[in-house]
């Protein structure tokens, strides 16, 4: 009769991620470092007080926001570690909200992340950042007709501007503690959007988006879409 038993679990803690030349005396790759520390986040309103600001914004914010993460996961003995996965994220590193003294409004995020995976089987290593850019001004009135006397057509106008730029890359380290870079694409985006609502049962719309986009695999490619729409409500009340 055979007995056996094994012993495994995991460990996850809030944590900093950095970097040390300092190698393990077994793998002789570089280490890792964590520093344990909390997550924190910040929001700063009333920038539009600045007197700077004051005469352009009616309201305007600042944020920022960072978490990490270390999971380790042990078998037989908790210095016995077969992976290793470490987070470091900051969503935003920096983002504004801002609203002007003529109505138009605003937004801008930053966000960057890191991802590291030590396995028995080797290294790899995930980066990501995006920048978001986002403006709206609305107009709202109407047409007076001069035939219908007290009769007026609504007409509101939605105007939006949007941006996004991304770069997103895999890394894998195969011999020694160097990291390789197996993937990665870059791109942007610029999407210009109008819609517009003329009386009560014609609204429509037009937009244009064009862009690039580069991957180290698959190449550059551009982008470049446009679309109008429109709707007539035939329905009567």
């Amino acid at each position: 009769m055979n007995f056996s038993s094994q012993t495994a679990g995991t460990m996850n803690k809030s944590v900093f991620l950095a970097y040390s030349k300092k190698k393990d005396p077994l793998t002789q790759k570089t280490m890792e470092r964590t520093i344990p520390f909390p997550g924190w986040s910040f929001q700063w309103r009333g920038m539009e007080k600045l007197p700077f600001l004051k005469k352009i914004l009616k309201s305007a914010s600042l944020s920022h926001s960072f978490s990490g993460n270390e999971n380790t996961t042990w078998s037989e003995r908790k210095n016995n570690i077969t992976s290793l996965k470490i987070d470091k994220n900051f969503r935003p590193l920096i983002g504004l909200n801002f609203t002007t003294r003529n109505d138009i409004s605003g937004n801008m995020q930053f966000n960057m992340t890191e991802s590291i995976t030590d396995r028995n089987s080797g290294k790899s290593k995930q980066t990501s950042q995006t920048l978001t850019v986002t403006a709206k001004y609305s107009k709202r009135g109407g047409i007076k007709l001069p035939f219908m006397k007290g009769k007026k057509l609504d007409n509101n106008i939605d105007v939006s501007l949007n941006f996004n730029l991304n770069n997103n890359a895999s890394y894998q380290s195969r011999v020694g503690d160097k990291f390789d870079k197996v993937s990665s694409t870059d791109n942007w985006t610029l999407k210009p959007n109008l819609s517009y609502t003329f009386s009560r049962t014609v609204t429509g719309g037009v937009y244009f988006e064009f862009g690039k986009r580069k991957d180290l695999r698959a190449g550059d490619s551009q982008i470049t879409a446009f679309g109008i729409n429109a709707n007539i409500s035939l329905a009567g009340n």
